[in-house]
């Protein structure tokens, strides 16, 4: 007889919370770069102030295309996939993250070459800080087991940090050093089994 579906560990309840929240802010970072180049396109006073080159607009306008695909498109997918908890999650977050980092690092120059173009820097190095934390915290959760226990709308859980290893069997020889052999591994196994039944 299958015994009742373990409860989610409270780990599993913070992983999922963290999904949610960084979901979030890439859904959000989309909507900010669909308003970037709306007020760019529409307000002479934010053009003059983020201009490249203000005798030659095209400099900047250069950018709309891969922005719009990768800083965009790219964090909504971001956060369809966090949101979901998809296993392509860290794939489509560590691409987005570095199609904003990228241009970041070219402003960077910009600036200390020309002198030119110091507010599109400022505007850029946020999103790029926050969008490399989330993808270090979408690749720290990607590395937790997923367990059997849904919970996530019905979706897979996983733990958060440390604690995603809480259902691990824990195999310690003596002196404190991990090690997992396969008697360990067999117990553990068929610990699970017997759950099952």
């Amino acid at each position: 007889m299958a015994s009742a579906t373990e409860a989610p560990t409270v780990e599993e309840h913070v992983a999922a919370f963290n999904r949610q929240v960084f979901g979030g802010y890439m859904a959000l970072q989309a909507v900010g770069g669909i308003v970037f180049w709306l007020l760019l396109r529409t307000s002479s006073d934010v053009r003059s102030w983020i201009e490249l080159m203000p005798k030659e607009h095209a400099v900047t306008d250069a950018f709309i295309a891969a922005d719009l695909f990768v800083g965009v498109v790219g964090s909504a997918l971001s956060a369809w996939a966090l949101w979901r908890n998809d296993r392509w999650a860290v794939a489509v977050v560590a691409f987005t993250t570095g199609g904003i980092v990228y241009p970041t690092l070219f402003l960077a120059s910009w600036v200390a070459y020309t002198s030119d173009g110091g507010p599109c820097l400022a505007v850029m190095v946020p999103p790029s800080i926050l969008s490399s934390w989330v993808a270090y915290q979408t690749w720290r959760l990607s590395r937790c087991p997923r367990s059997s226990t849904p919970t996530d709308g019905g979706r897979h859980g996983r733990g958060g940090g440390d604690g995603c290893r809480a259902r691990t069997p824990r195999c310690r020889a003596p002196g404190g050093r991990r090690r997992c052999g396969r008697g360990s591994r067999a117990a553990a196994r068929g610990r699970r089994r017997g759950s099952r039944r």
